[in-house]
């Protein structure tokens, strides 16, 4: 064997381092969130140890190279792995983020008059029930529905960034429900006439951000001329998954699907005969866009909610601070009895071993 020459040597890579609530009370959830209405290492060290001469010497033998080739005794580098080439993200569907980012800024103020028709079933039947709606809303979460029937209130039902509320005002005893935020945690079903949280409407509404495209799967159909947007699961989320569908060319959603946990469709908002709704400061070609027809329909039949918005506003000129102070409304309304949801109980592990 011709003896080994010592040549320089290569240093190896460095390694990576309460009460249950009447009915009308579930009934009327539902509207307050209508109106609520995303290779190599990863980093170094600032400087590298100094080389120990003894141990540098020590890897001559490791690996030697001479014009290309490999000299006896050494072991073959192996290659880099290539990084994955990264997922082409959808021009459409970052349009339509971009999109619905100023639609949901421009809508920070709202206010409509209406008309709102419930259909459920239970086990005293079909029901059916219609009513004068009156909303006023600043996005994300301060909402206030005065419902009336034949001129006179029966409800109020608001919310702020700590919870939502419902005002009964012609049941005897008049009564408030009072729920945080927290207390409703991925409950999109709900009871009776109120078919879905009002956390659940607010996606139904098509009022909500759009996810970021990592979050999301995306299919355009050309044929059909729409997207549709589908969240992937995530564990631990609060957020229920949702299915949107876009309409291709303006980029509004025209169907919201909520989905359980398997990714089947539990309930749907449908958004049609989108209007402007006039804001100060923007030509009307700018105005941002609300659906007049909101119709919500569980997948099971067994119930639905349309709403019917009468010249909505974005200016914000009838919206009033007090109608979303719980306190001003308890003072103003009086309601004899007062509920308030409370949370579940988180389950000690240790208590099932």
């Amino acid at each position: 064997m011709r003896p080994l020459r010592l040549l320089r040597p290569l240093h190896p890579l460095p390694s990576c381092g309460a009460r249950r609530p009447s009915v009308v009370a579930a009934v009327l959830a539902p509207f307050l969130a209508t109106n609520l209405l995303i290779g190599g290492c990863a980093s170094e060290p600032a400087s590298a140890p100094a080389t120990d001469p003894a141990a540098e010497s020590a890897t001559i033998d490791e690996r030697h190279e001479i014009d290309g080739a490999v000299d006896e005794g050494t072991k073959t580098a192996t290659p880099p792995t290539p990084a994955p080439a990264a997922a082409t993200v959808s021009p459409n569907y970052l349009d339509a983020i971009a999109r619905q980012t100023l639609r949901l800024r421009r809508l920070q103020f709202i206010d409509s008059a209406g008309i709102v028709e419930f259909r459920w079933t239970d086990e005293k039947g079909d029901h059916f029930e219609q009513g004068d709606l009156n909303l006023y809303m600043m996005l994300p979460w301060k909402t206030a529905f005065s419902i009336a029937k034949l001129g006179t209130r029966m409800a109020w039902i608001g919310s702020d960034e700590s919870g939502w509320w419902v005002f009964l005002l012609q049941e005897k005893p008049t009564s408030v429900l009072i729920a945080p935020w927290e207390a409703s945690p991925r409950d999109i079903r709900g009871e009776g006439m109120s078919i879905v949280s009002p956390r659940a409407f607010l996606h139904l509404a098509g009022l909500s951000p759009l996810p970021a495209p990592e979050l999301v799967t995306v299919l355009e159909d050309e044929a059909a001329k729409t997207i549709v947007v589908e969240s992937k699961p995530i564990v631990g989320a609060i957020e229920p998954r949702i299915r949107w569908t876009l309409d291709r060319v303006s980029k509004l959603p025209t169907k919201v699907e909520l989905l359980d946990e398997l990714g089947a469709s539990v309930v749907t908002g449908l958004l049609t005969e989108y209007l402007s709704a006039p804001i100060e400061g923007a030509p009307p070609g700018d105005f941002p866009q609300v659906p007049r027809q909101i119709n919500v329909v569980r997948t099971d039949g067994r119930g639905s909610i349309k709403i019917a918005l009468e010249g909505p506003s974005a200016r914000g000129e009838k919206v009033q601070a007090r109608f979303f102070r719980l306190d001003d409304l308890r003072k103003e309304f009086r309601p004899d009895e007062s509920f308030t949801r409370v949370a579940p109980t988180p389950t000690d592990p240790s208590s099932t071993r």
